[in-house]
C-alpha cells in the first residue's frame, strides 16, 4: 500500500518511466494519489481512495500514457476530476472494467476531467459530486465512451452525468438518475458535437435529459429517452419510452449496472454497430437483436435436475448418499447458480460437494456453482446419516 503521504503525491512517474501496479492501494495521500507526466502508468486490479488533489493525475505535453483496468477509484476530492484528471496535447487515459464512485471536485468533474484523449469502457461512474459535470467533465479533446454506465451523480451547475464540451461518441451508454441544479441533468452539451447510440439517456432527477448549448447532438440510432429532450429521431431511436430499469447493483460482472426488466422496450432494441458483448462481459445479442445501453438480458437458462439415492432402503443410523444432477438445456449460460436441498433435520453427520462449485454443509444445504453453459451437467454428492428413529426420510432439492 502507498497511504498517508504529506509531501506530493503517493505514487509519481515522469520523464519516460514505464510504471505498472497490479494489485495494492494508493489511500489517503494528500497531494494527490499518482501522477503521471511524460510516462506509461499501467494500474491493475488498484484500489484508489481518500486522496486529496485527485486520485489520478495524467497530465503532460510530451506522450502520457495511462491504463486502468479491473480498478477502484473511490472517495477521492480535488479541485477539478476528483477521480481523474487527464489534460494536456500530450495527455492519454484508457479506462477498462473500473468502478469509480462517491468521488468529488469543488469545480468541474467530480469523478473524471478530461482535456486530452479518454477512453471509458465497461465501467460504471455513480454517486460522483462537482459544480459541473459530476460524472465526467469533457472540456476539450476527444472522448469514447463504450458499455459504460454513468447513474445518479450530482451537480451543483449544469451536467449532473456529463457535461460535453469537446467531440465525443457515446455507444451502448446507460446514462440515467442523475441531477443538475441547473441544466442537463443527465447531459449538458456546450458547443460542442456529440454523436451517440445504442444507448439510454433517461430519468434525469432534476435539470432535464439532455439540454444544448449551441452544440450538435447527432443520434447514430437506437436510442432510447423517457422523455424526449434529446430529440432522438433517427432510425430505431425510441423517445418517450420507460427503459424499465431495475436498481443500480451488481449483476455479474466486475461493476454494477441497471438491468433491463421483462418487457423493457431496451430489449432487442439495439442495432447497428452495437459491440460483441455488454459491460459484464454477455455476449451480444441474447435475443433478436442486440439491447440497447450497457446491460443485454438474457432470459432464464432451462435448468432440469435428478436425484438418485443409495441406498434406497436403510436401518436407522445408517449412512445414505444422494446423487443431484443438474443440467443446463439451453439456450444460455445460467449464472450464479444456487442449488438448495432441504436436509431432513434429525439427521447428522452431512457432507456435501458440487462439480466446480462448494458447499455449505448446513441445513438447508446450499451449494453454488460460477456458470453452467448450456449441454453442461454438473453432479452435487450429498450425504448424511439417518435419524435413529423408523420413518419415511423426505429429501427435497
Amino acid at each position: 500500500q502507498v497511504r498517508d503521504n504529506y509531501g506530493g503525491y503517493g505514487v509519481q512517474n515522469q520523464n519516460t518511466g514505464a510504471l505498472t501496479m497490479n494489485g495494492g492501494a494508493v489511500s489517503g495521500n494528500q497531494s494527490g494519489g499518482i501522477h503521471n507526466s511524460g510516462a506509461t502508468t499501467t494500474l491493475e486490479h488498484v484500489t484508489i481512495s481518500g486522496n486529496l488533489g485527485s486520485g489520478v493525475v495524467n497530465t503532460g505535453t510530451s506522450l502520457t500514457r495511462l491504463t486502468v483496468t479491473a480498478s477502484t477509484i473511490l472517495s477521492n476530492t480535488a479541485t477539478s476530476g476528483g477521480a481523474l484528471m487527464n489534460e494536456g496535447v500530450g495527455a492519454s487515459a484508457a479506462i477498462y472494467d473500473t468502478h469509480i464512485s462517491g468521488n468529488r471536485a469543488t469545480s468541474n468533474g467530480g469523478a473524471l476531467f478530461n482535456n486530452g484523449l479518454l477512453t471509458v469502457q465497461g465501467s460504471t461512474v455513480d454517486h460522483n459530486q462537482a459544480r459541473a459535470g459530476a460524472g465526467l467533465h469533457h472540456f476539450g479533446g476527444n472522448l469514447s465512451l463504450l458499455n459504460d454506465t454513468i447513474s445518479q451523480n450530482h451537480a451543483d451547475d449544469n451536467g449532473g452525468g456529463l457535461y460535453v464540451g469537446g467531440s465525443a461518441v457515446l455507444n451502448a451508454v446507460t446514462l440515467v438518475q442523475n441531477q443538475a441544479g441547473g441544466d442537463g441533468g443527465n447531459l449538458f452539451l456546450d458547443e460542442a458535437s456529440l454523436s451517440i447510440g445504442n444507448s439510454i439517456v433517461a430519468q434525469a432527477q432534476s435539470g432535464g435529459n439532455c439540454v444544448s448549448s449551441n452544440g450538435f447532438l447527432t443520434s447514430l440510432g437506437h436510442n432510447l429517452e423517457n422523455t424526449n429532450s434529446c430529440n432522438f429521431a433517427a432510425a430505431g431511436d425510441l423517445p418517450n419510452h420507460d427503459p424499465l430499469l431495475g436498481p443500480l447493483q451488481q449483476n455479474g460482472g466486475s461493476t454494477p449496472t441497471h438491468a433491463l426488466l421483462a418487457g423493457s422496450p431496451a430489449i432487442d432494441g439495439g442495432g447497428g454497430a452495437c459491440p460483441i458483448d455488454d459491460q459484464r462481459g454477455v455476449s451480444r445479442p441474447q435475443g433478436a437483436a442486440c439491447d440497447i445501453g450497457a446491460y443485454e438480458f438474457a432470459a432464464d437458462a432451462d435448468l432440469a435436475i435428478a436425484a438418485s439415492v443409495v441406498p434406497v432402503t436403510i436401518t436407522v443410523g445408517s449412512r445414505l448418499t444422494y446423487t443431484l444432477t443438474i443440467s443446463n438445456l439451453g439456450p444460455l449460460t445460467a449464472t450464479a447458480l444456487v442449488l438448495t436441498d432441504e436436509i431432513p433435520t434429525a439427521t447428522s453427520g452431512l457432507t456435501a460437494t458440487i462439480t466446480g462449485g462448494l458447499c455449505t454443509p448446513a441445513i438447508p444445504l446450499t451449494c453454488a456453482v460460477a456458470q453452467l453453459t448450456p449441454g453442461q451437467a454438473l453432479t452435487a454428492t450429498v450425504a448424511f446419516t439417518a435419524p435413529l428413529t423408523t420413518g419415511l426420510i423426505t429429501n427435497t432439492a
